[in-house]
């Protein structure tokens, strides 16, 4: 029997802290970061939430491009991309818990988002992905942009100041979810 899963933009207080509480499950308790801090682009943004059985167990921000920009620019030139026609977004914190990481959820989730940028007007969005992880996004449709870089909320010390982040690009209407065999 399969899990129902609902996804949805977190509207509640409740619905948000339960987003932030995935969000800090995967990042530091799974993954030893030391935090994920608020930042500007917190109030500009939507989180999306998935849940099965009423347990929110997936989230992720989605920033529309804004005249702030978006948070990804503090490590790359996007000026070349906003030309006619292109409207940016960004995905970031995307976190899921462990035992629920499977291709249904993100298949459904993907489907999900993908009407969601579609309905904001978002024509090509932007992420920003651990290098050990880019070939995940490659399966969704992201192509890399750019040269690795250094971002230090994710360094594992501050001495390691090594390339550990690259960019990615994908046109919403390419975006899709392979399974992985």
């Amino acid at each position: 029997m399969t899990t129902r899963l609902q996804f949805k933009i977190a509207e509640s207080e409740s619905e948000k802290r339960a987003a932030l509480q995935i969000i800090e499950a995967v990042f530091v308790h799974e993954l030893g970061h030391t935090g994920v801090k608020p930042d500007g682009f917190d109030e500009l943004s939507l989180l999306i939430t998935a849940a099965a059985g009423g347990k929110t167990i997936a989230t992720l921000r989605f920033i529309p491009d804004s005249p702030a920009g978006l948070p990804i620019e503090e490590h790359l030139d996007l000026s070349g991309l906003r030309q006619a026609g292109v409207k940016l977004g960004e995905v970031s914190r995307l976190a899921c818990l462990k035992e629920f990481r499977n291709y249904l959820v993100v298949f459904r989730g993907l489907s999900y988002f993908k009407e969601l940028a579609q309905a904001t007007g978002v024509s090509h969005l932007v992420i920003e992905s651990l290098i050990r992880t880019k070939s995940l996004y490659r399966l969704f449709g992201f192509t890399q942009i750019g040269e690795p870089f250094c971002d230090r909320s994710v360094a594992s010390s501050e001495s390691d100041l090594r390339p550990n982040s690259v960019a990615m690009l994908a046109r919403v209407e390419d975006l899709r979810a392979k399974m992985v065999v």
